[in-house]
């Protein structure tokens, strides 16, 4: 579900709380919190706020919502999902991999 998705996001990109990625995005803690729980569904243009944040194109985030949903995938196996495409990605002249994997 793009609920989380965007949870995972969060997650592989290391951002301890919802507070800091939200503030970052100009949106309220409450908010994000309540779309990331599902209870929400963010529009486009959180959407894009959401993608520019974690420096993946918006299409990528459906790609990983429908492969989720599609192939029933448990949290870790999503996880790894996400953290393989930050890994995978060609271009390196842009610093796209998560702060999880900087470590």
């Amino acid at each position: 579900m793009l609920n989380d998705v965007i949870r995972y996001l969060r997650i592989v990109n290391d951002y301890p709380s919802i507070k800091e990625v939200a503030e970052k995005m100009g949106v309220t803690s409450a908010y994000l919190c309540e779309i990331e729980k599902g209870k929400k569904k963010p529009s486009l243009n959180i959407l894009q706020k959401i993608a520019s944040e974690y420096n993946v194109p918006l299409s990528q985030i459906l790609f990983f919502d429908e492969k989720i949903e599609r192939d029933k995938l448990n949290y870790q196996e999503a996880l790894y999902l996400i953290v393989e495409y930050y890994i995978n990605k060609k271009d390196p002249s842009v610093n796209t991999q998560p702060k999880i994997l900087k470590k």
